[in-house]
């Protein structure tokens, strides 16, 4: 048609990844299946993006609760981080869960009833809020959530600056190794 002939094609938008698809992320490959078969029969050579696909199942994100409450029979669970270090692509303000674990301080201490807790951030806003009903086996103030698949984006699209909360500690693992890449710090002396 254009009288150009090219064997190449280059695929940029990258593949998806279902942060919310707890506990298999199995068809997080759904992609890849549907797209080999036309890899495999095609003439042309494919250079492939993977996108956030790549990245996503990497990294923690740790969080201490800072407080528990209940209000209206609602339980909430306030951490030191929120919405300013975590972000997950289709989030949507909380409506959905991350694969997340309770870390309990006190080794000693019992997991006995499960109840939903609504996570909130320590944001002076209402929209920090990380998920809306995650259940819990008995949180306690200084417990910690561990938040997963934050790999791609979650660090970087943060809003880190937002009021000056302090940016978090980044810690890299490597055959039992653990590294300090960036100590936490005050963000107030970047934004006076």
């Amino acid at each position: 048609m254009s009288g150009i002939e090219f064997n190449e094609i280059e695929y940029g938008p990258g593949f998806s990844f279902d942060y919310f698809a707890q506990p298999d992320f199995s068809e997080n490959y759904n992609d890849f299946d549907a797209v080999a078969g036309l890899l495999e029969k095609s003439r042309y050579k494919f250079t492939i993006e993977a996108g956030r696909f790549i990245a996503s199942s990497c990294g923690f994100y740790v969080s201490r609760i800072m407080d528990l409450k209940s209000t209206n029979d609602v339980n909430y669970c306030l951490i030191d981080g929120g919405i300013n270090h975590l972000n997950y692509y289709g989030q949507i303000m909380g409506m959905k869960i991350p694969p997340v674990s309770l870390v309990k301080n006190n080794a000693d201490a019992k997991s006995e009833n499960c109840s939903n807790f609504e996570i909130c951030g320590s944001l002076c806003t209402t929209a920090d809020v990380i998920t809306k009903s995650l259940s819990l086996a008995s949180p306690a103030i200084a417990d910690f959530l561990v938040f997963k698949n934050i790999g791609a984006y979650s660090v970087t699209e943060g809003i880190y600056l937002f009021l000056s909360h302090a940016l978090p500690c980044v810690v890299s693992y490597d055959k039992m190794e653990y590294k300090v890449l960036r100590q936490s710090f005050e963000t107030y002396k970047i934004n006076s």
